[in-house]
Order: structure tokens, then sequence, then C-alpha cells
């Protein structure tokens, strides 16, 4: 649907007949229609048209129309929004006195090298809760200094507690650190997925450990007046550098503090990630609710506790072991829910455990376990997993 059959929409619908505009609508309502059309995305165009569309229900529309502001990479010619035009978007809003809808922004998902144009009206977004910041389409563009000092003044404008650092390239580690050296009191919840950081990228986990411990020995956080406390943290392990992440959050000299988690998620696969789960689970503080982590055959990662870890109540694994590793996981949690992704092709003789871990289900008091199905042979071999328990739940991926 076209922004013009929109206006002919609202004007055929929501205008009373005698009404030479929409101005005259007394009581504004907010189409569903236009909302299908401006979820995710709202760049300068749309803003535009909104504009001139909207007019007398924009007052009342207005929180969801632009809840989330993204800039990217435009699909037509080929090239990004550059800073005068984004200038010019500023221009408009003051032109049509929207600048206050500044104030009503939640979300915003802009590229690194677009931040220094949002820093000006950083004051006006009051109501900012969620940055989300990556790396261009164009030639993986890496966040430079300036870029990540953007960022950070971004940051520490309004009160934003939760921060995605996503698809993101950095030359160093050390300028990755560089977005922690100042404090961020507001921030609750930290996502880091799918970066990439080049002197942090080998095959071996023990020499990207040792790199950065000896990178965070020098760390200088002076200018840290107050530490970060997360309550929530989420890590796609599967990257080589997530390594020197897990030794930045746990090392003595970093800026940001996990004593107060109440979700760690560390996204992975047993088979291919990095075991970082045997790097957290140790040092997890007894605040925590949720926690998802991958577990392989070593079953080192599954040291949890009830008396280290009393709060844990919602359970993600990822595993590849058997059904005695899980149930003395389930023996010593008071659970409410499990979810189970299973990564092996079990076998014919291992389904006598897996009905011992049937029962121990049934007379459990987790009120609901989810099994998520990787291939079609493992959920035809998990079959008798469902004979006893009646609380399970079978979520086949797609």
């Amino acid at each position: 649907m076209m922004f013009r059959n929109v206006r002919d929409f609202l004007r055929r619908k929501y205008v009373p007949s005698r009404s030479p505009s929409v101005v005259a609508m007394e009581t504004p309502v907010f189409p569903p229609e236009i909302f299908e059309l401006i979820i995710d995305c709202v760049a300068s165009e749309v803003l535009r048209s909104c504009a001139l569309v909207c007019r007398s229900w924009l007052l009342c529309a207005r929180r969801n129309i632009f809840r989330i502001v993204s800039l990217h990479e435009h699909k037509n010619k080929g090239a990004f929004e550059d800073s005068e035009g984004v200038a010019r978007l500023h221009l408009r809003w003051n032109r049509v006195r929207v600048v206050d809808l500044a104030s009503l922004i939640q979300d915003i998902s802009i590229a690194w090298q677009f931040a220094g144009t949002l820093v000006p009206l950083a004051s006006s977004f009051i109501r900012l809760r969620r940055l989300k910041l990556y790396s261009s389409d164009a030639a993986y563009r890496s966040p430079g200094a300036l870029e990540i000092r953007s960022a950070s003044q971004l940051l520490r404008a309004p009160p934003i507690s939760h921060l995605e650092i996503s698809t993101s390239y950095f030359e160093t580690f050390r300028l990755f650190l560089s977005l922690w050296d100042t404090s961020y009191p507001s921030l609750k919840h930290l996502k880091i997925s799918l970066i990439s950081i080049q002197d942090m990228h080998s095959r071996f986990r023990s020499v990207i450990i040792d790199q950065a411990n000896e990178i965070m020995r020098s760390y200088d956080t002076a200018n840290v007046r107050e530490h970060t406390m997360l309550e929530s943290f989420e890590l796609w392990e599967n990257m080589p550098c997530a390594s020197a992440i897990a030794v930045f959050l746990l090392h003595p000299n970093c800026p940001i503090r996990i004593s107060t988690l109440k979700a760690l998620k560390l996204h992975s696969d047993p088979i291919t990630g990095q075991g970082l789960a045997s790097i957290f689970v140790p040092v997890l503080p007894s605040s925590l609710t949720n926690l998802a982590i991958s577990c392989s055959e070593s079953q080192d990662d599954l040291c949890l506790n009830s008396q280290r870890l009393p709060g844990l109540r919602r359970l993600t694994l990822t595993v590849v072991l058997a059904a005695e590793g899980l149930l003395g996981v389930i023996n010593r949690l008071q659970l409410e829910h499990l979810t189970l992704t299973i990564r092996r092709p079990w076998e014919g003789h291992d389904w006598e455990r897996w009905h011992a871990l049937d029962l121990c289900l049934a007379r459990c008091l987790i009120r609901q376990v989810d099994v998520e199905s990787m291939r079609a042979g493992d959920l035809k071999s998990l079959m008798p997993l469902s004979a006893e328990c009646n609380n399970i739940r079978w979520v086949t991926c797609s």
C-alpha cells in the first residue's frame, strides 16, 4: 500500500463527510493498516510521509510510529544516507514542529558511522531505552575511534538500559575496550552477537585468552567513576573473539560487573562453540534466575547446584550428553521451566536412559519442559521421553 493510498484511506474512512481535511477529526484513531506499514524501520522518507499524511492523529500515534528509528543502507542508490541527509531530516522535524517526537522514541537501531548524527539530539531522547549498533554492509566497515566516541556520547545522554552490538568488525581489541572507558550507570542489559575482532582471531582459545589477559592487565579505568551493573547478558560464543570478551567481563579491571546478573545467555552449539560455559558457570551470582548454556560431553559445564544458585528457575540447555548428566542437574535444581536442545543422533540402546529421565521429569516440579528437535531422526528416537511426563511440549525447529 502506497502512502497516497493511505491518505485516501484516511480521508475516506476516518474523516467525517463534512470535514474539509484530516485536521477536523474530533477523535483521532490510530489505523491498524498504517501500523502494519511502519513497524521496524523508520527512515527519513517515511518520517516525511508520516508528517504529511497523519496530521491530526499523529499526536496519538507517534509513540508507535516513531518507536524505532533505523538509518541503513539505501537499497536503490547502493550507498548510505550521508550526514547531510540526516541533517535535513532534523530540519524537517523543526519545520513541522515534530522535533518533540524525539522525546517519545524508545528504540534506535543505527550503524556506527551514523551515531554522530544523533548526538546533537541526544538530550531530547528522554525515553530512549534501547540502542543497537552495527557495522554497515558496505565493505563491512569497522567503527573507528570517532564513531566509538560518538556512540559513547549517545549512550551517556539518555537513560539507555539496553545495548546490542551486532554484526560489527573491530580492528583491535583495544578499540573495542575504548567503548567502556566511561560509566554507563543506567545500562542493565547487554547483548553482543556476530562481531569480529581482528587481533583476536586465533584458532586456539588459549592463545586468545592469553592475549586478552595481557591487554587487560594494562587496561586503564581511571576515568570510570561508577561501574556498570548488568542484570542480563547475552553473548554469541560461536565467534573466536568471544573468549576475549569473556576475559574482559571477568577481569578485575573490567568496568562492568556481573555480580547482579539475573539472566545469562550463551548462544552457542556444544560442538562448534568456544566452551565458555565452563568459564562463566563457576562465577555465576546467586541472583541468577535464567540461564542458557551449551554443554559438551565432558559434563564439566553442568556443575550447577541449588545452594549456589538458589534463585535459578529457568534453564535452557543445548546438550551433547547422555541422560545421566541431565538427571544430575534436574535433581539438584528447583526449576520451573526447562528447555532442551539435543545435539546428537540417539541410538536405540539409549532409550532406557531417557525413560529414566522421563520418570524423573514426571516426578519433579518443573512446570514446562520444551524439547527442541534438531533433526527428524532425533525426534523419532526421543519419542519415549513423552511416555510418562505430561508437561513436555515438543518444539520443532524450523
